[in-house]
């Protein structure tokens, strides 16, 4: 259940940057889920990796610096809350890493049937209740049209897809 709230978490953080930052800014700041499962895994799996994989969380890094430096100062011209979302962003990207590292060690030991399962209702309830609670504005007051409901099944069938076969090829790769 734990993990499940955390990747719930994380989605919805990055559905909410995308109120105050730009998608490139999204995509820049989720990139920071490399280096956080390395030193993730460093820390918590003793996993060992070399010289390249540390040069690939420095570039990570930097060039997360300089695209965070940039929004900064564009917000300071504009008046926009772009660093907001950069930061909300970036902390998805941590609870992305922590998810990640959570599901690889679940898969190894337990079954990925379970896990999915596991992971797809405590998440539903998870973000079941934070949308009452913190969208219910939002939900009253939305425009109801065909093309809004199914632009969010597209939504929900991707991320399915999308935890079903990293949970597959995780439980295949063991």
């Amino acid at each position: 259940m734990i993990v499940a709230f955390i990747d719930a978490e994380a989605n919805f953080l990055v559905v909410k940057a995308y109120e105050y930052t730009t998608i490139l800014s999204i995509m820049l700041c989720d990139a920071m889920c490399i280096p956080a499962v390395v030193v993730i895994s460093l820390l918590f799996l003793h996993s060992k990796f070399n010289w390249r994989h540390y040069t690939a969380v420095f570039l990570c890094l930097f060039g997360l610096a300089i695209m965070i430096v940039h929004d900064w100062r564009k917000s300071a011209n504009e008046g926009t809350h772009r660093v907001i979302g950069d930061a909300m962003a970036l902390g998805a990207a941590i609870m992305y890493a922590i998810s990640n590292i959570c599901q690889e060690v679940l898969v190894k030991h337990d079954d990925w049937k379970e896990f999915l399962g596991m992971v797809g209702i405590g998440g539903s309830v998870v973000t079941l209740v934070q949308l009452l609670i913190v969208e219910r504005t939002t939900l009253v007051t939305m425009d109801w049209s065909i093309s809004v409901v199914l632009l969010l099944l597209g939504y929900v069938v991707c991320l399915v897809g999308m935890y079903v076969i990293t949970a597959v090829r995780i439980g295949y790769d063991v």
